[in-house]
């Protein structure tokens, strides 16, 4: 029987469905429980700053965790002092959902950064949160396991519906008829044609199926698998029967560079149809973002967990099973070595820490995890004095008659693609803040963000853009800012590249390791999203709950 997404996720429910239910009745609160401060210190929602900010990159900073693994004088492991149940290695939104799943069992989580929730971070000005990295979220069924999850760990009152119909900047003006054809009357035909496609597919009408990532039964599967043998581009111009009109070609590969730091010639189209047609339907946010996200998840494990359980800058430098478990090593705060002698470990860290810290891994494996690639994008506020008048969650540049031949020179042109209002979901009548969002749609973009001189040049870069492209238009000036910020997130997202849904990659990196060591994150499925790590927990946890059963 074929399943939506919405659909499977009610399956998922099914499969492990009640999972973090069944330990929210199993579960004893823990004395000794983390409080607000504790929050404040490695929360993912950074609400120390005031009106000017140290001029550095926020988002990540990997500086420490390179120079603990790749120390060639690092010591050997030393010998356990510490026993746990389970150890949850890694603080994004998949290494915090598990850690809350599994919550009964006393679990340990190691995050090798300052503060937890990965991707998912914000900052705040002047008591409003706002994001500086993964921002919103799609909609789930009533009843589902995911939207479950949501009520329970209080999202569902933070979350404001994104509004229907995101506009564009084109021409010096913000346009809010893009998919009606108005901006290019003589190709209205295929705007109509699309915007009808998309809508069909999410909607799951006129025999249209929305391609569910993950998926759980064999329909889906193969369905799924032959949209993989072709690029979102190819996918997209057969639908349209021909080359895509160039403004719409524009917002498409805007929304690609933005959303998969990857051009629509290099995105699978299953992948690329998963983001797009959901975008048709309905998009939830929160003050910070995804960040809100993850620190109600936080939030709730706080009340649960004793504090020391959840360790920042804490980097993992050896995960080895042994006979009766697994050990976890790694380098506390003080840069001192410690091991942890586990039941069982969760990796809900990217595949490129696996490779390097899992002893024994396998070469095929290790191949797997090699295959696949990794981007980064810089996302830029800009804290203003004065309301913005314009009412839009997020509005995306075009321009007519682009180049997308060479995706480096075509994004290194364009620069940033879209204008987030930041406080959508927290609106302030006295100030505003907008986020914009510039991915790297090619291999060198970790190179230039690390460069000497990264900070000063993408902070001019940024500051150009603002100035001469967006404030004027949307009614501000350069007096009315008040600070520029930039986050840096070097190797972010995995690439949703064709073909990695069938040449045997998702299947061979999910697989448990020895029993003892399970994986969960996004790029599981090599797919950018929330919910691909949040449903992957949902999964482990049920997997480890076996082992310490």
């Amino acid at each position: 029987m074929r399943v939506t997404r919405r659909e499977a996720l009610k399956i998922l429910s099914i499969g492990g469905g009640v999972l973090y239910l069944q330990a929210c009745s199993a579960q004893k609160r823990v004395s000794g429980a983390v409080g607000e401060s504790f929050d404040a210190d490695i929360g993912p929602v950074d609400r120390t700053m005031k009106d000017l900010a140290p001029p550095r990159f926020f988002g990540d900073d990997p500086t420490r965790a390179h120079k603990i693994l790749w120390n060639p004088k690092r010591p050997p492991a030393p010998e356990p002092t510490e026993r746990r149940s389970v150890v949850v290695i890694g603080g994004g939104m998949s290494g915090l959902a598990t850690t809350y799943h599994l919550r009964a069992h006393d679990p340990v989580l190691l995050e090798q950064a300052d503060r937890v929730g990965g991707n998912a971070k914000g900052q705040a000005w002047n008591g409003s949160d706002y994001p500086i990295g993964a921002a919103y979220f799609m909609d789930t069924d009533e009843g589902s396991e995911l939207e479950a999850f949501y009520k329970e760990v209080g999202v569902n009152d933070l979350r404001k519906e994104k509004g229907a119909g995101d506009p564009f900047l084109l021409d010096g003006k913000v346009q809010r008829e893009f998919w009606s054809g108005a901006l290019d009357p003589k190709g209205r035909a295929q705007f109509a044609k699309l915007k009808k496609y998309f809508e069909d597919v999410y909607n799951e009408e006129n025999g249209r199926i929305y391609p569910a990532i993950p998926y759980e039964d064999g329909e889906m599967r193969a369905y799924v698998r032959k949209l993989d043998r072709e690029t979102f581009l190819e996918h997209v111009e057969k639908v349209a029967g021909g080359k895509l009109n160039p403004l719409i070609r524009s917002a498409m590969e805007h929304y690609c560079w933005s959303s998969f730091n990857a051009s629509m010639s290099e995105v699978g189209a299953a992948f690329g149809l998963n983001f797009y047609a959901a975008e048709f339907g309905k998009v939830w946010v929160t003050p910070a973002g995804n960040a809100g996200v993850a620190e109600a998840i936080l939030k709730k494990i706080r009340g649960s967990l004793p504090r020391g359980n959840l360790r920042a800058r804490s980097t993992v430098t050896e995960v080895r099973v042994v006979e009766d478990g697994v050990r976890v090593t790694y380098a506390d705060e003080r840069e001192r070595y410690r091991t942890i002698h586990a039941k069982a470990a969760v990796m809900a860290c990217p595949k490129y820490v696996c490779k390097h810290v899992l002893a024994g891994i396998e070469p095929e494996r290790k191949a797997a995890m090699d295959a696949i690639a990794y981007r980064g994008y810089v996302v830029g506020s800009v804290l203003l004095k004065k309301p913005l008048r314009e009412d839009f969650y997020d509005l995306y540049l075009l321009n007519r008659g682009e180049d997308f031949s060479d995706a480096k020179v075509a994004a290194d042109r364009q620069r940033y693609t879209d204008v987030v209002n930041g406080f959508y979901a927290n609106a302030s009548a006295e100030r505003s803040v907008l986020t914009l969002y510039r991915g790297f749609p090619h291999g060198e973009g970790r190179a230039e963000l690390y460069a000497e001189g990264a900070y000063a040049r993408f902070k001019n870069e940024f500051r150009a853009q603002i100035e001469t492209d967006i404030l004027p238009i949307l009614g501000f000036s350069p007096g009315d800012v008040v600070d520029l910020r930039l986050a840096r997130y070097g190797h972010a997202m995995p690439v949703a590249a064709r073909g990695k849904l069938t040449d045997g990659t998702i299947d061979t990196i999910r697989k448990p390791f020895k029993d003892r060591v399970f994986f969960v994150e996004q790029d599981n499925w090599v797919l950018p999203a929330i919910e691909t790590s949040l449903e992957e927990s949902f999964v482990a946890a049920k997997a480890v709950e076996k082992i310490l059963a």
